[in-house]
């Protein structure tokens, strides 16, 4: 995947919403074909109740869709990675920390 690219899937899902709910996303990426479109629905309202920035359902499908991305194209030790320096501030020190148990659990 070209930089480009990557930059425009982790925007879609976030770097605190990839890390703060890395294992639910982790879980949905693994169901694969078996994943049936009312648990994503149900995933995806409760990122839009749980997210005071969230505005619409179909942007948190995006989010998980994108996500889902991410660990199929295994990127997502990148993306623990992008969180653990970026210098965003929405990217607190609490998401920093997760990420890093996060990528540890993952070795």
């Amino acid at each position: 995947m070209d930089n480009d690219k990557f930059k425009r899937i982790v925007a879609s899902v976030g770097l605190s919403s990839f890390v703060d709910y890395y294992e639910e996303y982790k879980e949905v990426y693994l169901k694969g074909d078996k994943l049936i479109a009312e648990e994503k629905h149900t995933f995806a309202k409760r990122l839009l109740n749980e997210n005071e920035e969230a505005d619409s359902l179909q942007a948190q499908i995006t989010r998980i869709n994108s996500a889902i991305k991410i660990f199929e194209e295994g990127l997502n030790i990148d993306v623990l990675n992008k969180a653990i320096k970026s210098k965003n501030h929405k990217v607190t020190e609490k998401i920093k920390q997760k990420a890093k148990r996060l990528k540890e659990m993952e070795r």
